[in-house]
């Protein structure tokens, strides 16, 4: 029974952090460049009913978290179709690889970055 709620707890954290990350992501697609020039003639943003996120975000890595992280980016890219979300499953450790590498944004995880996963990532030329 305590490995069951374990294993609850441990997929419940890697989908709360994987939303998280998705939505800081996200958050991150958006036009940084506008300027007190771009507001000129009215307001825009959230009240003007359109979405101006644009950009593409990767994401990579566990196979448990993959269906909801593949859901949660399929439901935003319908709100938001100028960005491009792709998901992929190379395992936990397979994506803390490929976001080292700076091949992806967000790494899916089913469970927390090891020690020696953290030294690769803070290896010089790594970030």
């Amino acid at each position: 029974m305590l490995l069951g709620l374990k294993l609850i707890n441990s997929a419940r954290l890697a989908v709360s952090i994987s939303a998280v990350a998705l939505a800081l992501g996200l958050a991150a697609c958006g036009d940084s460049s506008s300027t007190s020039e771009d507001t000129t003639g009215g307001e825009q943003g959230a009240t003007s009913g359109g979405s101006d996120l644009s950009g593409d975000i990767a994401i990579d890595g566990s196979s448990t978290v993959f269906p909801i992280t593949e859901a949660m980016a399929e439901e935003f890219q319908k709100a938001n179709p100028d960005v491009r979300i792709t998901v992929g499953v190379s395992g936990t450790g397979g994506g803390f690889k490929k976001f080292c590498a700076g091949e992806t944004d967000i790494s899916d995880a089913s469970r927390p970055i090891k020690k020696s996963e953290i030294e690769i990532c803070q290896l010089p030329g790594k970030l």
